[in-house]
């Protein structure tokens, strides 16, 4: 059985009524194996627990080219997981040059939670510096308090201005779910 196929058979007829809404390709007919039961799920720790950011940092690529090209001064970005701070939720984003200096760079850094349907931007923070090796961080932070326990995650455009041209790259940082 394919991925999406289990989704819908797990699904509620409310969930695949809406599914089906949204216009996703309907199922061809296949045949379904024997369901062999359900799956061991292992505890998967977050970054508050392990003290470790989710994803590894992304090079950035050449803008509006059609082969892609990594940046020459190493720049790539970043973006943590989200995590409770001070009474709030926060999460942050920076982009860095490991060879050498660039003309500009920058980041666009997106707190979001997770809502019924789909991810609500609670709030936006940029960074940017000339002639430097790093934006420093953009950290949006949201006063999440009487929500209960949610799911919280970031969202990162990254950029960077070098000799040979733009470069850019969109990251994230895991969902996590905590309450404030």
């Amino acid at each position: 059985m394919n991925r999406f196929a289990k989704i819908v058979s797990l699904s509620s007829s409310i969930g695949l009524a809406i599914v089906i809404a949204v216009g996703t390709p309907a199922l061809a007919a296949e045949p379904a194996p024997a369901d062999p039961g359900p799956l061991p799920v292992a505890p998967v720790p977050t970054a508050t627990e392990t003290g470790v950011p989710a994803m590894p940092d992304l090079p950035l690529t050449v803008s509006g080219g059609s082969k892609a090209a990594f940046s020459p001064a190493g720049c790539a970005g970043k973006t943590d997981n989200a995590h409770w701070s001070n009474r709030e939720a926060s999460v942050h984003g920076r982009t860095t040059c490991s060879r050498g200096i660039v003309s500009a760079l920058g980041v666009t850094t997106s707190l979001q939670k997770q809502g019924w349907l789909y991810w609500e931007t609670m709030n936006t923070d940029s960074s940017s510096r000339a002639n430097s090796n790093n934006s420093q961080d953009a950290h949006p932070h949201w006063s999440c308090g009487g929500w209960g326990s949610q799911n919280y995650r970031g969202i990162s455009t990254h950029y960077s201005r070098e000799a040979s041209g733009t470069y850019n790259a969109e990251t994230s940082g895991s969902e996590n779910r905590f309450s404030c």
